[in-house]
């Protein structure tokens, strides 16, 4: 048997592929800090290839996170791959222009997974319908009614539903409507980003249909997205099964249910209900959790999970072994095994099992040892990062600095710790180990910034007082000038401590009057701040010497 280079589906040999992906690799950097430092990438997709022939569905099956999704929507580009290639009708769709590559979307066009969120609900049907028929140029504002009404007729809705809105629609209908818009174009490749799993199991057997039906008449390719492995068995010409990033078996539907060579595609096929009352399935759990993409394990990465690993699986990375003209599986158990197709998927299959029973022996012998559902490796621990959180650090932590600093000129010191938490949360607090390290850093950090708020609060208070001082001194030698005597209370300041002040009756920072004495026999003041408990006043710099001539001096 041979070994291909990379992780791969391959097709027989024959015509000339729709569809080639080389490759193709999409990572999404984490950024971390208030500069947004670039910490580690998410490996969405690692490294994969397949092919897809004209008139075919190819069906991509796998657990949450695997990545499935994120490869339909870099083969047409909605989120830019970051290697690798991605060849459709001979042209190599990451190197198109921005011109280029809407012409090409013509021939490329998707169906997502939510029918509610898919369409915009300020948009007619006839318009939701009619704006890629109008972008594209193959329509008149016209002749939308006329053209609308047939791809309604052809996805089982009536004419009435042009004219309205998708809030009106179940489901299925929007559904339904959705594939009209994805077939408006006439394209050559529809791929269907789990486009029933929403739906009720009734409606999901009619979209089904509908798709088969509509493949034969307009000789669609579909690249069918799915983790429920019944609906993908009903469509799927050729299954392709991922796993964290990579495709670790592929074939036809037929090889692939009958005859699974990789154990992660048995587990999954193990899961499939069966009704049939009194009959024992023999089921295959898989403990933990799927490894960080983040950080994957060496070697295979379906290691930290496999009932049958052994030595091999942490050091080496598998690549897909041939085990028939079509079917092929990245499990070092499908190396070197026969050249006869059936004896191939047999031998492949007794190594799994001999492994497997193997593993459990031991775990037996050894009663020390946990059981074999318990074995987790370390990194099966390790937590997934998602990188939707990585967004929102940093503009948080920036806007947590401005606000802070723009408080602390405005006098408001009790709140600056805004920018010392956003600095923390943004850079400090995710580098600590351990869980309680981060709380009692996040505790210890909060109390040294308020109490360094508090400080700063109380030192621009006292500076406003000593300010307001000056000004209630030199308002007190105007009044004095012009009036040869001192005021007997603040209030006769009139017009100018409205101006100083803008308030009839002064206050201090503390939001305390403030004490004025006049000591008339000396021609001499005192004036206090009540908010410092009458420790900032002007008794030995603030009086006044009035003669009888009017003049007053210092």
């Amino acid at each position: 048997m041979s070994e291909s280079d990379s992780s791969s589906t391959r097709a027989p040999e024959g015509p000339s592929p729709l569809l080639r992906v080389d490759d193709l690799r999409t990572h999404f950097p984490v950024t971390r800090g208030l500069w947004g430092r670039t910490v580690g990438h998410v490996k969405a997709v690692d490294g994969v290839s397949l092919e897809l022939f004209s008139g075919e569905t190819l069906g991509v099956v796998g657990e949450s996170g695997c990545g499935k999704t994120t490869l339909g929507r870099s083969i047409l580009r909605l989120i830019e791959p970051t290697s690798g290639g991605v060849h459709f009708g001979g042209k190599e769709v990451t190197r198109l222009n921005r011109n280029e590559l809407r012409e090409l979307r013509r021939d490329m066009q998707i169906i997502f997974q939510d029918p509610f969120s898919s369409l915009n609900p300020r948009m007619r049907i006839i318009d939701i319908i009619g704006e890629p028929l109008l972008i594209h140029k193959l329509a008149r504002p016209n002749e939308l009614e006329v053209k609308g009404a047939a791809l309604l007729d052809r996805v089982g809705l009536p004419r009435s539903a042009l004219h309205r809105y998708p809030h009106e629609f179940s489901g299925g209908q929007r559904q339904r409507i959705g594939v009209a818009r994805a077939i408006a174009l006439q394209p050559k490749l529809i791929i269907c980003d789990e486009a029933v799993s929403a739906l009720d199991v009734s409606i999901q057997a009619q979209i089904l249909n509908l798709l088969i039906e509509l493949q034969r008449e307009m000789h669609l390719s579909y690249l069918f997205i799915a983790h429920d492995l019944s609906v993908i068995k009903h469509i799927s010409s050729r299954i392709a099964v991922m796993y964290l990033g990579r495709i670790v078996e592929t074939g036809s539907t037929e090889d692939l249910f009958t005859h699974p060579s990789h154990p992660y595609t048995e587990a999954l096929l193990s899961a499939i209900p069966r009704p049939i009352p009194g009959r024992k399935r023999d089921r295959q759990l898989l403990t933990g959790d799927v490894p960080s993409p983040m950080d994957p394990p060496t070697g295979c990465r379906f290691h930290t999970r496999c009932p049958a690993v052994f030595d091999r699986c942490d050091q080496e990375q598998p690549q897909l072994f041939q085990l028939s003209l079509a079917h092929r599986s990245a499990c070092f158990h499908a190396e070197s095994v026969p050249s006869d197709a059936a004896d191939a998927h047999r031998e492949a299959r007794r190594r799994i099992h001999e492994q497997i029973a193997a593993r459990r022996a031991d775990a037996k012998v050894d009663a020390s040892a946990p059981a074999l559902e318990e074995l987790e490796p370390a990194r099966e621990q390790q937590r997934i990062v998602a990188p939707s959180l990585s967004r929102f650090r940093r503009p948080v932590s920036v806007a947590s600095a401005l606000l802070g600093a723009l408080l602390l000129l405005w006098g408001h010191g009790v709140l600056a710790w805004c920018a010392l938490l956003g600095l923390y949360f943004g850079s400090v607090r995710e580098r600590w180990p351990g869980k309680w390290a981060r709380r009692s850093g996040l505790v210890g950090t909060l109390l040294i910034c308020v109490a360094l708020g508090f400080v700063t609060s109380s030192a621009w208070k006292v500076r406003d007082a000593k300010q307001q001082l000056d000004a209630l001194r030199t308002e007190i030698a105007a009044f004095t000038d012009n009036r040869g005597r001192l005021p007997h209370r603040l209030s006769e300041l009139g017009w100018r401590l409205h101006r100083s002040f803008r308030s009839g009756q002064p206050l201090d920072p503390w939001n305390q009057p403030w004490q004025y004495q006049v000591d008339a026999e000396r021609g001499t003041f005192s004036l206090v701040s009540l908010g410092r408990d009458g420790r900032l006043g002007g008794d030995d710099v603030a009086a006044l010497h009035v003669d009888p001539s009017g003049e007053s001096s210092d």
